[in-house]
């Protein structure tokens, strides 16, 4: 459910995807997000027109350890699959 959350916050970046690439406040933005939901960490891609416009990066992999989430990471994201096929 936080993972759901955590995306429809983010909607505003993706929707003006190109105005946000590689704004300063993108970062602020995602800092906040992730301090809200307790997320220690998460991968961003915004794709326009079939092209990636930004992969990103941000925090740790994992509370235990030292790991840094960038633009490769997965995560496992459980059951959220059924809302995005819904």
């Amino acid at each position: 459910m936080r993972l759901f959350a955590l995306l429809l916050l983010l909607t505003p970046v993706l929707t003006h995807a190109q105005s946000a690439v590689r704004a300063p406040e993108l970062n602020a933005y995602i800092a906040q997000v992730r301090d809200a939901f307790e997320v220690p960490g998460l991968a961003l891609a915004i794709v326009k027109d079939g092209q990636v416009v930004v992969a990103e990066g941000y925090g740790a992999r994992s509370l235990r350890g030292p790991g840094v989430v960038d633009a490769h990471t997965r995560f496992g994201i459980a059951s959220n699959t059924k809302a995005f096929t819904a």
